[in-house]
């Protein structure tokens, strides 16, 4: 399949602002590799954030139920995803993103 075909497909799983501002950017190698790196990263905090929150919430709720600290865990949880979420996009967007961005390094065409 010709590499515009192929980017094509894999862009059309993005939301088309993001699709936009990928296919009418003039992209260096340099400029690509910093945006996987600076996506890669942001996925890493999710992880470091969703796991422990995830187990101190469970834990929480099991042991002491629905009382105020579950709540307020459960709350913080919330709050974090959300302003991840509006601030630099879901951690499956992000992959998404990455897959493009070393597709397009591998076959050097921006």
């Amino acid at each position: 399949m010709p590499y515009q075909e192929e980017l094509i497909k894999k862009l059309n799983r993005l939301p088309k602002k993001e699709k936009d501002k990928i296919l009418n950017r003039q992209w260096t190698t340099q400029e690509l590799e910093e945006e996987v790196k600076k996506c890669e990263e942001s996925m890493k905090w999710d992880v470091y954030f969703g796991i422990p929150w995830a187990l101190f919430y469970l834990l929480s709720l099991w042991q002491f139920g629905n009382s105020v600290g579950t709540k307020i865990i459960l709350i913080l949880g919330i709050v974090y995803f959300l302003l991840s979420f509006v601030r630099i996009g879901s951690y499956a967007m992000r992959r998404r993103k990455v897959g493009i961005y070393k597709f397009m390094i591998e076959n050097g065409k921006f």
